[in-house]
């Protein structure tokens, strides 16, 4: 009777210790069954009572809890826990380092993937969503989980651009920089990333880090549009002329039938004073392209241009016949610059600047019908 009597007082002793513990298995069962609300109820009074708070296997079960519910089909289930995918990251870290014995790890590790998975969703979901500062940390979670040494040393060089393409839209420069450089140290193979990469530079200030990077973006992909066309904005609009030739003419040898070239070259000579090539080049363009507007716009305002200049010089004339001679001038250049402003109006009918210079030409030609008839366009708008 006395051995009968020790070991209910043993069991008494015991089940506080039993019974919280219980608690987190009946955590992971739960999880099992589906019930993610039991499941949360259930391990939260094991981290709560004192037999268990500080037991690994309870941190690893609310990480299992928490990375459910973060998974979860079910928008109510989803509300049980406000952030729950970062929080089981920590939850299982917490498992690790209460573990003496190196069970844990082992679970932990088993979980790594799927978690990795949940983050990269998590932060796909968030960039949707606008939220792209979210979105940056979800891939970093990612991330961190891919140096574990399970993953080999192995780097998604997807997910690190993705985390430098958050940064970027939330402006987070230092960031962007950082993840935009390292996908490129691990050869991510798009050319926008030296175009990212180098607004982030500007962004942050550092002007010739960002050149540097486009530079290095041409050399790796010198048949890419964009980066060139970025290249040679950047030197016009640094008014550092021979760097931009140099580009265009690259861009040019390398796609002899491409319109923007042409009409960035057109750019560069009118900038230079060489009027008479940039005419050639904005033809060119427009040969290439008969619906580019850019091109009929620039060739109608240089026209337009000469012709008040050469006004201005008329006008200056005391001696009315050398005086009708010069004006005859400018309105021959008037009449040159219609066209091109016509057909840019056609291409581009909402266009103010177009609307108005034609509304100048048609008066200045005597065409009052048009004239009127811009007018009332103007008024409308």
């Amino acid at each position: 009777m006395k051995r009968i009597t020790i070991l209910i007082m043993l069991l008494v002793g015991f089940s506080p210790v039993f019974a919280q513990k219980g608690k987190v298995t009946s955590a992971l069962n739960y999880i099992t069954a589906g019930n993610l609300e039991k499941a949360k109820e259930a391990i939260e009074q094991a981290m709560t009572h004192e037999k268990s708070k500080d037991w690994s296997k309870t941190y690893y079960a609310k990480g299992r809890v928490l990375q459910a519910v973060a998974e979860s089909n079910d928008p109510n289930t989803r509300k049980l826990y406000e952030n729950p995918l970062p929080e089981a990251f920590k939850e299982y870290q917490k498992a690790i380092e209460l573990d003496e014995k190196g069970k844990m790890e082992k679970l932990v590790t088993l979980q790594y993937p799927l978690l990795s998975n949940d983050f990269i969703k998590l932060g796909i979901d968030m960039f949707q969503a606008g939220k792209h500062k979210e979105a940056m940390e979800a891939f970093e979670y990612s991330l961190e989980i891919g140096k574990k040494p399970m993953f080999g040393g192995a780097v998604d060089t997807n997910v690190v651009f993705n985390a430098g393409l958050a940064a970027y839209k939330a402006k987070i420069w230092d960031k962007a920089i950082a993840y935009f450089g390292q996908a490129k140290d691990l050869e991510y193979d798009d050319p926008s990333l030296y175009r990212l990469l180098k607004e982030s530079y500007m962004e942050s200030g550092d002007t010739a880090s960002g050149v540097n990077c486009l530079q290095e973006g041409f050399i790796k992909y010198p048949s890419d549009e964009n980066v060139l066309i970025d290249l040679i904005n950047y030197y016009i609009i640094s008014d550092k002329n021979e760097d931009a030739f140099e580009y265009v003419s690259l861009a040019i040898e390398a796609d002899p039938d491409n319109y923007s070239y042409y009409f960035a070259q057109g750019l560069l000579f009118e900038k230079m004073d060489s009027i008479e090539d940039a005419i050639k080049s904005y033809n060119k363009s427009i040969e290439l392209k008969d619906d580019y507007f850019n091109s009929y716009y620039n060739l109608g305002a240089l026209y337009f241009n000469r012709g008040v200049n050469l006004i201005e010089i008329a006008n200056e004339i005391m001696d009315n016949e050398e005086y009708l001679k010069a004006k005859a001038k400018g309105d021959a250049e008037f009449a040159k610059a219609l066209p091109y402003m016509e057909k840019g109006l056609e291409v581009n009918p909402e266009d103010v600047s177009t609307m108005e210079t034609l509304k100048i030409l048609y008066y200045r030609m005597k065409m009052m019908d048009k004239h009127a008839e811009m007018d009332e366009k103007l008024k409308n708008r």
